[in-house]
């Protein structure tokens, strides 16, 4: 789960019951970029709530536009050389959450997580971005650095997983969690909470959809990139089983590829 400055009053009473309710990773908003440098004022006393229940407390910049990216790697250096990561906890670069058009370009994450590499290794760090988002672009610049996603890809309102994500560029175990939600609720907290799932089972990535497609008898580089000849395979597929041949690969197409591809 993740927790910013709108979610108040975070005690370690509430997150030991978060721990009960079975939650066993929390992710702080730090600060961000958008309309200058700012830090989360509540963020420390999250983290302290987290770790005093013995969760990890990883952290999150809200990626800007209208700040430089020198100027926001400087900015969560600063949250960050206040209160280091500890053993387990991961720094997120939140560049988008919904949508198809990330608030960064590829290149210009993987240049924030350059500068930011000497106090958080690669293996340390990770995207936020939507699943349709990690497809609409290039990422394997990012991919090759070694950094993870966590994707975000919102089912139903009440909190319940429903969604299919399918991820681009990145393979399955870079994949940290997929956040299904923000409109969850846990106890001793009364409003919501956007909440995350490490089940990645009802889960595909693009290169788990290449390979599946060449079972089938495709010819397909299992490189993540959804691209023309991606898109074209998905089409033939959906047209040899009486699917709407619109090279989506949906959630009928993939249960259907499972079936076929076993």
């Amino acid at each position: 789960m993740d927790i910013s400055h709108w979610q108040t009053n975070i005690t370690p009473d509430i997150t030991k019951q978060w721990v009960a309710a079975g939650i066993n990773h929390g992710i702080v908003k730090i600060g961000g970029g958008n309309s200058g440098i700012y830090e989360s004022p509540t963020h420390r006393v999250q983290v302290a709530a987290l770790r005093a229940a013995g969760v990890p407390a990883s952290r999150y910049w809200f990626n800007g536009r209208d700040v430089s990216i020198a100027n926001q790697v400087w900015g969560a250096r600063a949250q960050l050389d206040t209160t280091p990561l500890a053993a387990g906890e991961r720094f997120m670069w939140d560049v988008e959450d919904e949508g198809t058009t990330a608030r960064w370009t590829p290149a210009e994450v993987a240049d924030a997580a350059q500068r930011l590499s000497d106090l958080v290794p690669y293996s340390q760090q990770v995207v936020y971005v939507s699943a349709s988002a990690s497809r609409a672009a290039d990422w394997s610049p990012v991919v090759a650095l070694g950094l993870q996603v966590m994707v975000a890809d919102y089912g139903n309102d009440d909190g319940t997983p429903s969604s299919t994500p399918l991820v681009g560029f990145w393979p399955r175990d870079k994949v940290w969690i997929w956040q299904y939600t923000s409109k969850g609720r846990l106890p001793g907290y009364a409003g919501d909470l956007d909440l995350s799932t490490g089940d990645l089972r009802n889960l595909w990535t693009v290169r788990d959809l290449q390979e599946a497609l060449n079972k089938t008898g495709a010819n397909l580089t299992v490189d993540g990139d959804y691209g023309p000849a991606t898109l074209a395979a998905v089409t033939a597929f959906q047209e040899a089983h009486g699917l709407t041949p619109d090279g989506d690969a949906g959630p009928l197409t993939l249960t259907k590829l499972a079936e076929v591809a076993g």
